[in-house]
């Protein structure tokens, strides 16, 4: 085997190895989490109803956790999250936190301004005449003039929390910014009001997770923020009061679990697939030859994107795993009551 060719193998099998142990060694990082599942509760409003006899309104809430580690207590952290419909059955009517605006001064300001405006004249005359003779004279004249005007100011107002719709109101976001009087850490929930047919019993929604550190120096133009953490959740959503609909809910967000675990599990299997030979190994790592099973083959199945891998290439059970997670996906795409397309 040529030195090159061997030394291109040496670097990939040791690459392999570093990434396995880095996968393994448990490290302190920021973190999200959400509830797998949802439940919706339906919202009376007769106006609403007259006007539109085939839809209602369901109310949900998504409480979505943030763990800041230590390392990363002294930045301040800019919280980006957005929640829509994967098969854009629910429509945003309403949501919660708004727009909110903030200070740390409590009350107004009080603004006074002082003038004063002083003029003065002043001559002096001495004089001495062989000690025995002396006289003086001195003239003064002054004005002043003070002026005194106070009045109160609102004191200036930051952001501190964002929010509105997007994707034609079929989604929306939040954006928290760094505040004393806030914490980055801990739950936070968020209140959606859709908008969905009357035949709606269920669907998935696609939760956005994102943390910013904001620099000290944000007048530098060189200070740019960092993206510390970027994580996507899929919520299975269910009528409240409608036990199939809630447990096919269920069986979605196991068939998601163990689709994960699997992957996990038959990580060499897998990895045997990707290079079945030495020579795809060595030709991946000097970018001659493309893996015939991409590494993103499992966040394209469960990210909802049209396949990039048919499944029969697969090892067999985690392919069986993943058409049993594509089947329970489309079940419950099936109870919002609009065709899901990939």
């Amino acid at each position: 085997m040529p030195r090159q060719l061997l030394r291109a193998f040496c670097l990939f099998t040791m690459s392999l190895g570093a990434a396995n142990l880095a996968a393994q060694s448990p490290q302190e990082q920021l973190q999200f989490d959400t509830p797998a599942t949802v439940e919706c509760f339906p919202i009376e409003d007769k106006d609403f109803g007259d006007a539109n006899p085939d839809e209602r309104l369901l109310q949900a809430h998504f409480p979505i956790s943030t763990f800041v580690p230590s390392t990363l207590s002294e930045y301040p952290l800019e919280l980006h999250y957005r929640i829509e419909s994967t098969n854009h059955s629910a429509r945003i009517f309403d949501y919660n936190p708004k727009t909110t605006l903030t200070t740390n001064i409590a009350g107004t300001i009080v603004v006074e301004n002082t003038e004063e405006t002083t003029k003065s004249l002043g001559i002096s005359l001495a004089g001495e005449y062989q000690r025995s003779i002396r006289g003086s004279a001195s003239g003064d004249a002054g004005t002043r003039t003070n002026q005194r005007e106070q009045f109160d100011r609102l004191p200036t107002l930051e952001l501190l929390t964002a929010s509105g719709t997007i994707h034609r109101g079929r989604g929306v976001y939040f954006k928290l910014k760094p505040s004393s009087r806030e914490s980055s850490e801990g739950t936070k929930t968020f209140l959606l009001v859709v908008c969905v047919p009357t035949t709606w019993r269920g669907d998935l929604f696609r939760i956005n997770c994102e943390a910013l550190a904001i620099p000290a120096d944000s007048l530098n133009p060189l200070a740019k923020t960092k993206t510390h953490r970027r994580t996507q959740f899929f919520v299975a959503a269910h009528l409240s009061g409608d036990p199939e609909a809630k447990r096919t809910a269920k069986i979605y967000t196991n068939a998601e679990e163990y689709l994960r675990q699997i992957a996990v599990r038959q990580q060499l299997a897998i990895q045997n697939k990707r290079f079945p030979t030495a020579v795809h190994r060595i030709g991946a790592a000097i970018d001659i030859f493309e893996p015939k099973l991409p590494a993103t083959w499992l966040e394209s199945i469960l990210n909802h994107q049209p396949p990039i891998v048919q499944l029969e290439e697969l090892p067999r059970d985690v392919a069986n795993t993943a058409e049993e997670f594509i089947a329970a996906r489309n079940r419950l795409h099936a109870l919002s009551g609009k065709p899901y397309k990939e």
